[in-house]
């Protein structure tokens, strides 16, 4: 028997992060451990290894509800897209700005 190592999706529950992590310092013993692929997870974000979730992969038990990781990633990812929008605009501004100049 070939073993993988990585994070693979579990095809349990109703969520797209639920994953059955192979490699996972914690999968030892008869019982087999699920993961979170969330990015809100700092572990995540930072390359470690992934959370060990009792959710059964159903978004109604994820276990981010009510915690500050989820805001703060929520918070980060709003900040991301308002620079964006900025930036955006100020760019079009420049393209119309020379199309002017051009025109002329």
């Amino acid at each position: 028997m070939d073993f993988i190592d990585g994070d693979f999706p579990s095809g349990k529950g109703n969520c797209n992060h639920h994953c059955s992590p192979t490699c996972h310092p914690l999968q030892v013993g008869p019982d087999w451990l699920y993961g979170c692929l969330h990015p809100a997870w700092p572990a995540n974000k930072y390359g470690d290894f992934v959370p060990i979730v009792d959710c059964g992969g159903d978004k109604s038990k994820c276990e981010l509800r009510g915690k500050k990781l989820v805001s703060h990633y929520l918070r980060g990812k709003r900040l991301s897209l308002k620079y964006a929008q900025q930036k955006i605009e100020k760019l079009l501004s420049e393209i119309n700005e020379i199309e002017e100049l051009i025109k002329k």
